[in-house]
């Protein structure tokens, strides 16, 4: 049984909620335009061109947040993508931020792909494993063996979000 508020303690005004004498700023936004870029100016990155900076650029912020990742294929792969993106609206505009940010920004969206891709492969590989040595051990119940490789993967997904990663 709960027990109720008895509201005669209180006095009327203490029951009225609590006007905010001052209103919370409204931060000013910019317009998001659709395009990359204004009219007239050049879309994207010249990649041919700023290669070099793009594989510095990737390589420094990797060297900090992406130490699991071989550097060589992060480089790679933000390259391709920056190269990707180009023709889109997500291209890169210098209205709406720095070159430095835009390459992080693809470096750490390219980082995530390239860290499930591998976590996808070393869970495929564990089932496999474990396929194999149910298929040695003579299992003659293919139920068991489902429900076994099932329970590893369960698991696997589990320390990884204990870990603080998502799956």
């Amino acid at each position: 049984m709960s027990a109720a508020l008895d509201l005669r303690c209180f006095e009327p005004h203490e029951l009225e909620p609590a006007s905010n004498p001052k209103p919370r700023r409204q931060r000013q936004r910019k317009p998001v335009s659709t395009r990359a870029c204004p009219e007239g100016a050049s879309r994207g990155v010249d990649v041919g061109r700023m290669a070099v900076e793009i594989a510095k650029l990737v390589v420094a912020w990797s060297s900090r947040f992406a130490k699991d990742l071989d550097r060589e294929d992060l480089v790679q792969e933000t390259t391709l993508a920056i190269l990707r993106r180009n023709p889109m609206p997500s291209a890169f505009d210098p209205t709406r931020g720095s070159f430095g940010r835009y390459v992080t920004m693809v470096a750490r969206n390219v980082a995530g792909h390239l860290r499930h891709k591998r976590d996808r492969h070393e869970a495929a590989a564990t089932a496999e494993l474990h396929l194999a040595r149910l298929s040695r051990a003579r299992v003659c119940d293919p139920y068991a063996a489902e429900t076994t490789v099932a329970a590893v993967l369960d698991r696997r997904r589990a320390l990884a979000i204990l870990e603080g990663g998502a799956s």
